[in-house]
C-alpha cells in the first residue's frame, strides 16, 4: 500500500526527511538533486 506524498519541498540539503503534519499530510524534504521518481522509491 503506498502512502500518497502530499508536497515535495527542495532546498539545498544533503538529507532527504518526511514529515507528517498536524492535517495529516505527508510532506517530503529533498535536496534539488533526486528525480521526482528516485525521491518517491528511497520514501516507500
Amino acid at each position: 500500500m503506498a502512502i500518497p506524498i502530499d508536497k515535495i519541498v527542495r532546498s539545498r540539503r544533503k538529507t532527504t526527511s518526511l514529515e507528517v503534519t498536524e492535517d495529516a499530510l505527508l510532506v517530503v524534504r529533498a535536496p534539488f538533486g533526486p528525480s521526482e521518481r528516485e525521491i518517491r522509491a528511497a520514501a516507500f
